[in-house]
């Protein structure tokens, strides 16, 4: 009786305590808990509701608060971490991330990019190890008992396997561009699909191919292709094609079993079949339904307005709840048993290409343009964030050379050139243009002081915005007048803008006092370099290229009309043209291949090399003793190009005084632009594959 009455005595006390000054601790331990257990609450959720009260004792499990802490905030991305091309010091960015899938114990996460395939601790998001390629992986599948990857891609031959525990190649199968896989249950064989509408198995411990199926057909000369392999049971297998063709096989012999009929006009574009092999869900616009895949007959149907076009579709590990990523940016979640949607996640940027469960169901993972985000179900919460690095259009060096701008798909980058980590980075387009395809940049760069960064931006309403180099953060000021390029003065925070508008061709705005101080010319002008020295201005019309003296605002040279500007001057502002650190010459790249160098004052111009396919990009090192090229084989440059079975853009460095080449290179990633740091040390080229490579020229 007496010790009861101790322990009464003990509990009154303590509710004393928590009603007066909030716990039974010390008020230092109440704030250590409040400050590094903010979200700790919904991992406590199964205690009883009247124990509330006691959550000062919280403060006896300090290990648990700690082992929570990576979930909450993972570990800042690092960088590229795979081999690097010859003369290659850095490659800054982790590439575009394509698509996901979790190991079927949950543990690890692998994100397929367009370098290669990341393998993270799904719990920390700490990076296992990285299977470089150095070509876009689109498709990854783990093996049954998660010890193998497979690793496919649209524009490589082959699909190769990789141990998941040390992140070693073991084997290559000689498959062709691949554009769907998938393992059989027993994990002995692993199923393809592939651009030509060939399905095909294969034995994975010899990588002999077993069986080859037709029964797929190209729509046009465009629409070709498996979209989509599942080997649900031991003898069947599940095919989509763009043709519409939905197509059960059997495995042993390639015959087809049976198709899924499905109208073209119910326009459902996602398909996935459950666990066990029984049902097919389909999705479409503002509707989902599930069919038996024993008798091909429909067994429910949902109609709801979160229900948009589906890019991904993910089934729950007990087959009962089917994830699903749209194109509109929105994840839910279709409850089989309810037959309603019982969750809808919109925190991802556009759409979402690639989702998984995690943890037992208890998270979902998704990735959307380049940003992967994890979710509590439960809480219907964002657990955490990794972002990939998008296809990088343009750079600007800071003048000190520590700092380089990398522009990734709308998002300007600061990297730390010694550390090759970010800064920090701004997100341009996002907050005004949610559709990526209704704006874009032209122009990026860096005051001479590098205390300012100057951008354009827009659609039929360009302007220049101007942010602080060091903090990102934006200045009131801005220029509206339908600019179209921009060159900072050498020496001031003056900049000359181009515009769109009836005025003047080149405008001169004094950005610190923020007013216009002159302005010369007539007509559209599109790209403008000011000369080292101050004394001249470049500036392009079209294809056509004229030189300004500033002083008497006359054109002083204009380059002879046989020769053309490549289409970089309609594609990309970043470096069409550059200027000879003397002021006398200026080096230029041709639509037809070539790159010339156009002696001013003589007005005389000689071709220092030729190639296949457009120059777009050129540079002059500050030292003046390299000229840097690009040429790329189309003349796009948001993604790779084809060139017979490979995708190429080439790079040459010149000797400037001699013309020889020292050095030329084919890229698998086209190269979207290039230039040389202040000090020439470096050459950086912007990627295609998200990532911007820093060369030692």
């Amino acid at each position: 009786m007496i010790k009861s009455l101790r322990i009464f005595v003990v509990i009154l006390t303590c509710l004393f305590l928590v009603i007066a000054v909030g716990g039974c601790g010390t008020a230092e331990e109440t704030q250590i808990i409040a400050t590094q257990m903010p979200s700790t609450t919904s991992t406590i959720t199964t205690a009883p509701t009247e124990t509330a009260t006691l959550t000062p004792t919280l403060t006896l499990w300090p290990t648990a608060t700690i082992t929570l802490t990576p979930t909450i905030t993972p570990p800042p991305p690092a960088g590229y971490t795979g081999p690097l091309p010859e003369g290659v010091v850095a490659r800054l960015g982790k590439g575009r991330f394509t698509s996901l899938a979790a190991s079927p114990d949950g543990s690890l996460l692998a994100i397929a990019s367009s370098v290669g395939v990341y393998v993270f601790d799904a719990q920390t998001l700490v990076e296992n190890h990285f299977l470089a390629t150095d070509y876009p992986v689109t498709d990854v599948a783990w093996s049954n008992d998660g010890s193998l990857l497979a690793v496919g891609s649209p524009v490589f031959d082959q699909v190769t396997l990789w141990d998941s525990f040390n992140g070693v190649q073991v084997q290559s199968l000689p498959i062709g561009p691949v554009t769907a896989l998938d393992w059989s249950p027993g994990g002995q064989f692993l199923v393809t699909g592939n651009e030509d509408n060939v399905v095909s198995t294969w034995q994975v411990d010899s990588g002999e191919l077993i069986e080859s199926f037709f029964g797929h057909k190209p729509v046009n000369e465009w629409a070709t292709g498996i979209t989509s392999v599942d080997w649900f049971a031991s003898d069947k297998i599940f095919s989509t094609g763009i043709d519409g063709r939905r197509i059960v096989w059997d495995a042993q012999t390639g015959e087809m079993s049976s198709t899924i009929d499905i109208p073209a006009s119910a326009d459902f574009y996602k398909f996935s079949i459950s666990p066990d092999g029984r049902f097919l869900a389909g999705f479409g616009q503002f509707k989902a339904a599930l069919w038996s895949m024993e008798t091909g007959a429909v067994i429910k149907e949902l109609e709801d307005q979160h229900v948009r076009i589906s890019q991904s579709v993910a089934w729950s590990s007990g087959g009962t709840k089917l994830a699903v990523g749209a194109q509109d940016n929105s994840l839910f979640i279709w409850d089989i048993h309810e037959d309603q949607l019982t969750k809808v996640f919109q925190a991802h940027e556009y759409g979402i290409n690639s989702v998984a469960w995690l943890d037992n169901d208890t998270r979902l993972a998704g990735i959307g343009s380049n940003l992967l985000v994890v979710w509590d179900v439960a809480a219907g919460k964002e657990m955490y964030t990794l972002r990939g690095s998008g296809s990088v259009e343009q750079i600007a060096w800071s003048p000190d050379g520590q700092t380089l701008a990398g522009l990734h798909d709308g998002t300007i980058v600061f990297w730390n050139v010694e550390s090759r980590h970010p800064r920090f980075s701004v997100d341009i387009l996002k907050p005004i243009y949610p559709n990526p395809a209704y704006g874009w940049i032209t122009r990026i760069g860096y005051s001479p002081d590098g205390n300012i960064f100057a951008i354009v931006y827009g659609d039929d309403g360009s302007i220049v915005r101007f942010l602080d180099a060091h903090t990102g953060k934006k200045f009131a000021f801005t220029l509206d007048d339908y600019p179209v390029d921009f060159s900072w003065s050498p020496d001031q925070a003056i900049i000359a803008v181009t515009s769109r508008s009836a005025g003047p061709a080149i405008e001169f705005w004094d950005v610190i006092a923020e007013r216009e101080i002159n302005a010369i010319g007539e007509g559209s002008r599109s790209i403008i370099a000011w000369s080292p020295d101050g004394s001249k201005i470049a500036s392009s019309s079209g294809s056509s290229l004229e030189v300004i003296n500033l002083s008497s605002k006359e054109v002083i040279a204009t380059l002879p009309k046989e020769y053309q500007l490549g289409d970089c001057y309609f594609v990309n502002q970043a470096h069409c043209f550059s200027w000879s650190p003397n002021n006398t010459k200026l080096v230029l790249g041709t639509h037809d291949g070539q790159v010339l160098i156009w002696d001013i004052a003589a007005n005389n111009v000689d071709v220092l090399g030729e190639g296949r396919g457009n120059v777009l990009y050129v540079d002059w090192s500050s030292d003046g003793g390299l000229i840097a090229a690009a040429w790329s084989y189309s003349g796009l440059i948001s993604g790779p190009t084809r060139d017979g079975d490979e995708y190429k853009s080439q790079l040459v460095l010149f000797d400037a005084e001699t013309g020889e080449r020292v050095l030329s290179r084919e890229t698998l990633s086209p190269i979207n632009d290039l230039a040389f740091s202040p000090d020439s040390s470096l050459l950086a080229l912007a990627t295609a594959d998200g990532t911007i490579w820093l060369m030692e020229p």
